[in-house]
């Protein structure tokens, strides 16, 4: 009859095992870093392993030309 709740404490103990698991990769997701740039270095992105943009730097140059799409245009290429 108590069969059944061993094996619902082992799986109890596993659960929590991979709960544990999961928190330390993702605290070490969470720690590397990847920087993208487009357009000859004119916009930077850095991002986390978790895909967390930290960053975003556009060159003032660039702003200054006033170009919204191309702007944009470059703030994707440099994500992906």
């Amino acid at each position: 009859m108590f069969k059944g709740l061993s094996n619902l404490g082992s799986l109890l103990r596993h659960a929590q095992e991979i709960s544990g698991r999961m928190k330390g990769l993702n605290d070490e997701l969470r720690a590397r870093r990847a920087t993208g740039s487009a357009g000859g270095g004119m916009v930077e992105v850095e991002l986390n392993g978790l895909l967390e943009v930290l960053r975003c730097r556009i060159d003032p140059q660039l702003v200054a030309q006033g170009d919204r799409e191309m702007i944009e245009e470059l703030v994707t290429t440099a994500l992906n």
